[in-house]
């Protein structure tokens, strides 16, 4: 479906969601990479391209708004086009390339594979099934947002296919120290002062939830190392971390490692979304009564 998609294209816009993680930043300039020197490339994403990963994502390559001239588009690791945080415009044909239990199809083509770790997975795959020559560099690429997504190949999405395909990029000569180093989160010592402060807002409540609040914009890395801590409870149904903004909105991370809890469902009747074992979605703060 990929390349059909691309027949007879000069110009293509290649978007990745906004607060961008490595899965979709790694897919978005893998496939920028294998593409460019046949066709126009915009690659698109509302948010900057974080600083934690300038030492493999090309920052200078991308924009932060949809050209006028964009037409066909190829969303990456989006489960609905809200994720991208732009509007969407009648005349744009769009490709919907995502792993996402909660995608909702929005794509005029639709290219979602459920059971797989990670849009990157998903883009080896087609890689090496059409028997295309990637550089050491893609496959570091790719390699990084699959470890991402799998926090390093041990989430329950990963799959004997996911570490097959780990293998053909290793065989492509992806720098698996690199790898290691990109998705590794460092911290200063007033950092980890700092998240062991919010770690003790946590409490397990009456339906066995492990739930945490914060204040602020904390940083991703933060909230990510937090609700991989309050997950490692055990005896609980799933694990949330509220974040409270200074609109007085809530946004709620979700992970279920201890369970069989699917936390996207959950995610989802609040109009959010994610995968059975991590999900999110941003809420107004009466809102979460209702869990």
């Amino acid at each position: 479906m990929l390349f059909s998609f691309l027949e007879n294209t000069q110009e293509i816009t290649i978007v990745a969601h906004k607060t961008p993680d490595l899965d979709t930043l790694c897919a978005a300039q893998s496939l920028y990479n294998i593409l460019k020197q046949s066709i126009r490339i915009n690659l698109i994403c509302l948010d900057s391209v974080p600083n934690k990963y300038k030492k493999i994502i090309k920052k200078d390559i991308w924009k932060t708004q949809i050209p006028k001239t964009a037409k066909k588009i190829i969303t990456l690791d989006c489960s609905s086009w809200e994720r991208t945080g732009f509007e969407q415009k009648s005349e744009f044909k769009i490709l919907n390339f995502d792993h996402h239990n909660t995608n909702t199809n929005f794509g005029n083509y639709n290219y979602v594979i459920k059971d797989a770790s990670s849009t990157c997975e998903m883009l080896a795959e087609v890689i090496f099934r059409y028997k295309i020559e990637i550089s050491s560099h893609t496959a570091t690429l790719l390699l990084s947002g699959i470890y991402d997504d799998t926090d390093s190949l041990k989430l329950p999405n990963t799959s004997k296919k996911t570490f097959k395909i780990c293998k053909h990029l290793c065989e492509k000569k992806a720098d698996i120290k690199q790898v290691s180093r990109n998705i590794q989160p460092k911290f200063t010592s007033v950092q980890l002062r700092k998240i062991g402060h919010i770690l003790t807002n946590t409490y397990v409540n009456k339906s066995k939830v492990a739930m945490c609040l914060q204040n602020g914009n904390h940083k991703n890395d933060h909230q990510e190392t937090i609700i991989k801590l309050i997950d490692q409870i055990p005896n609980t149904q799933f694990s949330m971390l509220l974040t409270r903004n200074h609109k007085g909105l809530l946004r709620a991370s979700l992970r279920s490692n201890n369970s069989n809890t699917d936390v996207s469902q959950i995610a989802k009747k609040f109009g959010g979304g994610g995968h059975k074992k991590a999900a999110g979605f941003i809420c107004r703060e009466e809102q979460i009564q209702q869990l």
